[in-house]
């Protein structure tokens, strides 16, 4: 056998080099805990259109498509095929390249949140450049969907919009006088939905849609700015975060004009992102100066665990999204404004870890053997190796976002990862149905970057011996 000498060049220098990153950065040092994702992650470079600073939540995984990924992108929501194996003859070698993506609906505004359910599409945001209105929401010439919502209300300085996109239609309508800051998406009969929004103007509303009409459901006035919601897995709680400390339970079920007032501690900053465990047992409130809150519900008394970000109290950790994975994976992700996304092992809270995007997605330096760029890993870190609680971040002045804040690490730290200033701009955990396997998709100003969760070394559970 003759063995090319220019091939066995090339082989020796991608050996080198590999030999060279892993003395650098070995395995143990920036992936100290695999049990969680798999090491190697994927990018995509796709637009993230992000319209308002603290509302982050934008990407969202496809009901009947786990594998294609929405995302928002100016007024349209735009579908990312991220399934590899149907892509990988297609697939570009140069990740910037790496993009699939096309136009799933277009509203007349820019969604500030957006859910899918069924195919079905809503959005909830605001008009900035409001026109005269008569008062009264006619009949959609597009869809011929009747909206009889809130006849006798005058509606001439309503700001907040709702659409909704369903069956290639698109129906846009005034809800609310402020922003709506979150809207919901729950599938209640055969052919009946509702959606729940959250608007500035302190009221929440709960709309039903089906058979070709709009109605509401009910309005509740919480007394304060309501910025996220989501509803337990029975459907009988609805958990509400707004502008202040207080989190709101609601039972519409049972009544609407009674809310359960949970005073946080410590007076937290504004609540900004809600989410349940598939179980219905827990839920988490994440809060913008970086604590998370997770309650049991059977004991409301106080929390049974907080999570805590790296730069607290600054505006780069401010706690952004918050999901719980479905599934047996029993995790929960929480962002932070920029460069880094919580881990928490929900079996027992003990296992805490932090993922870190580098600075810069691409590497300056180019493979001019494979002529692609090479891609800076984001690593993963243990909480508590990484912060220093006694460093302060308040400045000097008391401001609560202060740019004296100070991280500490133990362990010395890829120059590429210490300081990452990409925006986060939302979360999502997805399952493959075919294979099983579970996945965990983060978007940023930069692009989308997927990771594979090791959900099998999650279902392994350790086994006890007696003594």
């Amino acid at each position: 056998m003759v063995i090319d000498p220019e091939k066995q060049s090339i082989g020796a220098h991608r050996l080198e080099r590999a030999i060279n990153a892993q003395r650098r950065y070995p395995a143990d040092r920036v992936h100290k805990n695999p049990s969680f994702l798999f090491p190697k992650s994927k990018f995509y470079n796709v637009k993230i259109t992000v319209i308002h600073w603290q509302l982050r939540d934008l990407i969202c995984r496809n009901s009947l498509n786990p594998n294609m990924m929405l995302y928002s992108s100016n007024e349209s929501i735009m579908s990312l095929n991220m399934d590899d194996h149907s892509k990988r003859k297609m697939q570009s070698k140069n990740p910037m390249k790496n993009n699939s993506s096309e136009k799933a609906c277009q509203f007349e505004f820019s969604p500030r949140s957006f859910k899918e359910q069924d195919g079905i599409i809503v959005a909830g945001g605001l008009n900035v450049a409001k026109q005269n209105r008569n008062g009264t929401l006619n009949d959609s010439p597009r869809t011929g969907m009747s909206t009889r919502f809130l006849k006798n209300q005058t509606m001439n300085n309503w700001k907040g919009q709702f659409g909704l996109c369903a069956n290639d239609s698109v129906l846009t309508m005034d809800v609310g006088s402020l922003i709506n800051n979150s809207v919901s998406i729950t599938k209640k009969s055969n052919n009946q939905y509702q959606s729940i929004l959250c608007n500035n103007d302190r009221h929440l509303y709960a709309l039903s849609y089906g058979n070709r009409e709009i109605t509401k459901d009910y309005i509740v006035n919480l007394e304060v700015p309501l910025n996220h919601s989501t509803e337990s897995p029975d459907a009988k709680t609805l958990v509400v975060c707004s502008d202040s400390s207080k989190v709101f339970l609601l039972h519409p079920e049972e009544s609407t004009n009674q809310a359960q007032t949970l005073q946080c501690d410590n007076g937290y900053d504004c609540g900004i992102s809600s989410s349940f465990h598939p179980s219905g047992i827990y839920f988490t409130a994440c809060f913008q100066d970086g604590v998370a809150l997770v309650y049991d519900v059977r004991n409301l008394n106080k929390p049974v665990h907080k999570v805590y970000s790296t730069r607290e109290s600054t505006q780069s950790g401010a706690f952004r999204c918050c999901k719980f994975a479905k599934g047996t994976d029993d995790l929960l992700f929480i962002t932070e404004h920029s460069g880094r996304i919580h881990m928490v092992d929900t079996r027992d809270f003990t296992n805490h870890l932090v993922i870190m995007l580098p600075n810069s997605i691409r590497n300056a330096t180019m493979d001019y053997q494979d002529n692609e760029y090479l891609y800076n890993e984001p690593i993963v870190q243990k909480f508590d190796d990484m912060i220093n609680f006694e460093s302060s971040n308040y400045s000097d002045d008391g401001r609560l976002f202060g740019n004296s804040s100070e991280l500490q690490l133990e362990t010395q730290l890829p120059p590429t990862h210490q300081y990452c200033g990409i925006e986060l701009a939302g979360l999502e955990w997805f399952q493959d149905f075919r294979t099983g396997r579970s996945y965990l998709a983060v978007g940023s100003d930069r692009g989308l970057i997927k990771w594979k969760v090791d959900s099998w070394s999650r279902r392994c559970f350790p086994s006890f011996v007696k003594n």
